[in-house]
């Protein structure tokens, strides 16, 4: 595994200890998508630590963690990691920090996403992002927008056919996520068997639904 950023301190992953508890609730696909992360960027963020009787708590940065300790318990080497040493009174002082911490005073959309990346080329894969599995809420589009008579396929179609889309790279990169957040969900439609057709038929479906 690589450090790829630097602190002034380090520690060996066994003397941190985790302080959040239950707050946030993770799965073993969480942590799984969490060490695709590192192998792929490396550890590039250091812990937040309040240190307080001889142990190390970590204020930030749970989910890796955790991951680090999956990823030791399969035999990898972790080398000492970068932290940051934060001070707090007490616990209490201590739980007041990690929830500002983890505080949300602003909402990412599909569209400011697709703003910020731009042309970079993003790997969505290991990222959850906090607008959900694919929500449409954030966007300036109307039903009327697409006219009276949008209508889904609803029986099986006899040819395969192709559609050419002239797109801005920002309308290019939302529809790419929302291809991939819907990559291992899709199933053959109509008898296509194109991965791209059928998780864009998928979004629309589900665009569809949330319009009725």
């Amino acid at each position: 595994m690589e450090i790829t950023c630097k602190t002034n301190d380090t520690l060996p992953l066994s003397a941190l200890t985790e302080f959040q508890g239950g707050l946030k609730k993770r799965t073993e696909d969480d942590y799984s998508k969490i060490i695709k992360s590192i192998n792929k960027y490396g550890f590039a963020f250091p812990f937040f630590v309040w240190q307080h009787d001889g142990v190390n708590h970590v204020l930030d940065g749970h989910g890796r963690l955790g991951a680090l300790q999956r990823m030791t318990a399969a035999g990898e080497s972790i080398p000492d990691l970068p932290v940051v040493y934060v001070n707090a009174k007490d616990a209490a002082d201590a739980k007041n920090l990690l929830l500002r911490l983890n505080s949300t005073y602003g909402q990412m959309t599909e569209e400011s996403v697709a703003d910020f990346v731009g042309q970079i080329d993003i790997d969505f894969d290991d990222l959850q992002l906090p607008s959900g599995f694919i929500d449409f809420a954030g966007l300036e589009a109307n039903v009327e927008d697409f006219g009276t008579d949008f209508q889904l396929a609803d029986g099986d179609k006899s040819e395969i056919c192709q559609i050419t889309f002239t797109l801005h790279e920002r309308q290019k990169a939302l529809i790419e996520y929302a291809l991939d957040q819907v990559a291992d969900h899709i199933e053959e439609t109509f008898g296509n068997t194109n991965k791209n057709g059928n998780a864009l038929y998928e979004v629309v479906r589900q665009w569809a639904e949330q319009k009725r």
